[in-house]
């Protein structure tokens, strides 16, 4: 069903503009503070793909896979750091090869030479003739396109992580995801200069992390996976921070089976940052709204 409703989808959105992608350009931290900053009735609505935002034929954690989304509106792609058994960082989000490769095994026992081999599969386990990226080679793709939230897996540092964002000059792209006070306050304490993901799910949340001296301007508000109350997206709003909320799930099968304003609603309620399987749908439906903003025209390019 969903590949039927984004075809018709595809369509219409090709019908009305020509060929290009939309691509973030943010010149230095200040126009990414900027931009996460909430300001009323000023800060456009965003989107970000979930692993990427895989698609049949194409896998989650992709480079090509990031790349097809940027032509629906400004993605910001979440994804998966992982390390190998001779310490390379790497996208994936499983600990084993199975799922997502034609190969088998844990990532953690092979070798960078040995999974450089493999190719994707995409989430219906069609192989692909795409290969696993490398961290490195997804920062430099990634300059002047998309903004990164990057998640890393069990047991990698974040200072390695970080210490590759500082080297290749892409602060101004990417975030870190945090699931827990003491991972903000080390992130923060590392990189004070970086965007954190932090989980606030009620107001305590946010005292905590104030008290552990993350400040609102460095924060992106991951608020769950259901609706909150308008007057909590406001207590965080006053603040000056962006509401995010994932939809994969229900939500995302609702609008795969062709709810057509089910994102648009809960913008209305007062998320900002829509967290979903299906970027591409989101985009579409919500472009209305991103491309009405003075953001989009300040930190956005089409070519």
């Amino acid at each position: 069903m969903r590949n039927i409703i984004l075809f018709f989808a595809l369509l219409t959105f090709a019908s009305c503009q020509n060929q290009g992608n939309y691509y973030f350009t943010l010149n230095n931290l200040n126009d990414t503070y900027e931009l996460f900053s909430y300001v009323e009735k000023q800060s456009m609505p965003m989107v970000s793909a979930h692993r990427g935002g895989p698609y049949p034929g194409f896998p989650e954690n992709c480079l090509e896979t990031f790349e097809y989304n940027t032509q629906f509106g400004p993605t910001i792609i979440e994804c998966d750091i992982a390390t190998t058994k001779d310490d390379s960082l790497v996208l994936m989000h499983d600990n084993t090869l199975d799922r997502t490769t034609n190969g088998q095994g844990e990532l953690g026992s092979k070798t960078y030479e040995e999974i450089s081999k493999l190719y994707l599969v995409d989430n219906d386990g069609m192989k692909t003739n795409f290969k696993i990226p490398t961290y490195y080679q997804t920062l430099k793709w990634a300059k002047d396109k998309v903004f990164l939230t990057l998640d890393l897996k069990k047991g990698l540092s974040f200072e390695k992580v970080i210490d590759k964002v500082r080297e290749m000059n892409m602060a101004p792209y990417c975030a870190i995801i945090t699931y827990n006070v003491d991972d903000a306050q080390t992130v923060h304490k590392y990189a004070p200069e970086l965007m954190i993901s932090v989980t606030i799910i009620d107001k305590s949340d946010y005292f905590e992390l104030k008290q552990a001296g993350i400040p609102d301007d460095r924060m992106i508000a991951f608020t769950g996976l259901s609706a909150q109350k308008p007057e909590f997206y406001s207590f965080l709003h006053e603040k000056g921070i962006r509401c995010m909320m994932a939809t994969f799930g229900e939500i995302d099968k609702k609008a795969a089976d062709g709810a057509t304003t089910i994102y648009s609603e809960l913008i209305d309620k007062g998320v900002d940052i829509i967290a979903t399987d299906n970027p591409a749908e989101a985009l579409i439906e919500l472009r209305s709204k991103w491309e009405s903003y003075s953001e989009f025209n300040k930190f956005v390019k089409f070519q």
